[in-house]
């Protein structure tokens, strides 16, 4: 039975999405002043304004087919931005960094699928995953998607964060070792009461 498309289960998935949506902001290095708030609510519209072409069958479906959503979405809000704010559009394609985004996220999560069921339940365990991400403070959230995801070397942590924040006092490289610790335990901890 396929799950029905409800505002009540959109709204259930917000904080997924979130996650989704703090992941990519990490990967493309997109400004914080695109909201993700924001981002997440149009996606979440245009999810209810398509709910009719969703023929998933199991909420890990439904998951994919979100992330789906808001990927274009974030891909339409970033054309809608000024050129010299979408400068990691020089490195990489946006499909590639969407290729990686995931691949890196699997990689994280050490699965492999090879049946319709088990890529269902890998969606979501994704989806479990980008919400726990979510809920993970701001520091240790970058730095978790930074090392993993982003696969940043701990040395271009410390850059990566005094670039955010360059009024604060530096941290070495030790500090966000522990900081990436933390997030990690923490993460565990949080999949552990969704799983």
């Amino acid at each position: 039975m396929s799950p029905e498309i409800t505002p009540e289960n959109l709204e259930c998935c917000r904080t997924a999405l979130l996650g989704r949506y703090h992941t990519l902001q990490e990967l493309w290095q997109i400004p914080e002043t695109i909201e993700a708030e924001d981002v997440v609510q149009r996606a979440l519209t245009k999810a209810w304004e398509s709910r009719e072409s969703f023929v998933g069958r199991s909420r890990g479906q439904l998951f994919s087919w979100l992330f789906t959503i808001l990927n274009r979405v974030t891909i339409d809000v970033l054309r809608e931005c000024s050129a010299e704010r979408r400068m990691f559009w020089k490195a990489k394609s946006l499909d590639q960094f969407l290729d990686e985004s995931v691949s890196r996220f699997e990689q994280f999560l050490e699965m492999s699928v090879t049946s319709p069921s088990e890529v269902a339940q890998r969606n979501e365990l994704i989806g479990q995953a980008y919400s726990a991400l979510e809920l993970l403070p701001t520091d240790q959230r970058a730095a978790v998607i930074g090392r993993y995801l982003c696969g940043m070397s701990l040395g271009e942590l410390v850059k990566r964060f005094q670039e955010i924040s360059p009024a604060s006092e530096p941290r070495t490289e030790k500090a966000i070792a522990r900081l990436v610790e933390r997030g990690l335990t923490k993460l565990r901890d949080l999949l552990r009461r969704d799983v």
